[in-house]
C-alpha cells in the first residue's frame, strides 16, 4: 500500500482520470451543484468541486485524518472565477490536489495566480 505523498498523488491522479470535466449547467441545468462522490462517479463527469469532494472522501477512506484535509475555494483573478481543490497536510505542509494538474503543489506556490477565498 502506498504511503505519504505517493498515496496522495495516486488518489489525485486516479480521480482526475476517472471523472471527465463537465459544468453543472450542462449536467444539471443549474449553476452550482455539489454532488456526492458516488453520483459523480456514476455520471463519470463533474466540475472542480465534484473532483474535490471525491478526493476528500477517498483520502478519509484511506486513513487521512479529517484534521489534515480541507476543501479550499480559490479565486483565479485572470479568469474571474472560483476553483475548488483539496488541501492535504503532509509533514506539516499543505499540498493542493487539483483536477487541472496531476502534480501536487504546496499551497504557498499558487498564491501568485490564485487567491484563497474559503
Amino acid at each position: 500500500m502506498l504511503e505519504g505523498r505517493a498515496r496522495l498523488g495516486e488518489i489525485n491522479r486516479s480521480i482526475n482520470l476517472k471523472i471527465k470535466p463537465r459544468s453543472d449547467l450542462s449536467q444539471y441545468g443549474a449553476e452550482d451543484v455539489w454532488s456526492p462522490p458516488l453520483a459523480t462517479f456514476a455520471r463519470g463527469a463533474g466540475d472542480c468541486e465534484d473532483y474535490a469532494i471525491a478526493k476528500f472522501v477517498a483520502l478519509q477512506e484511506v486513513g487521512v485524518s479529517p484534521d489534515d484535509l480541507r476543501i479550499v475555494i480559490l479565486r483565479k483573478e485572470v479568469w474571474e472565477e472560483d476553483h475548488a481543490v483539496v488541501a492535504a497536510r503532509l509533514d506539516g505542509k499543505w499540498l493542493l490536489l487539483d483536477n487541472l494538474h496531476t502534480i501536487m503543489v504546496e499551497d504557498q506556490s499558487v498564491l501568485t495566480y490564485y487567491r484563497p477565498v474559503f
